[in-house]
């Protein structure tokens, strides 16, 4: 079995892997739970889990 390499990535990071999406829109889709919810890593500032990210795209892809 492989280890699972996953890392946080920033909101900004998220928006080029979706295609480029501002951050309003990302938190719209957070909020219609078309995304994950990030998580808080500090008093203003939050991260996304990568592989949750690319599993979300790969939904959307199929359909």
């Amino acid at each position: 079995m492989e280890p699972i390499n996953d890392r946080l990535i920033t909101i900004k990071e998220v928006g080029i892997i979706i295609g480029g999406r501002s951050r309003a829109s990302i938190y719209r889709d957070v909020a219609t739970c078309r995304l994950p919810r990030p998580v808080k890593t500090g008093p203003q500032s939050v991260r996304f889990w990568h592989s949750e990210i690319m599993a979300s795209v790969e939904k959307f892809e199929r359909t």
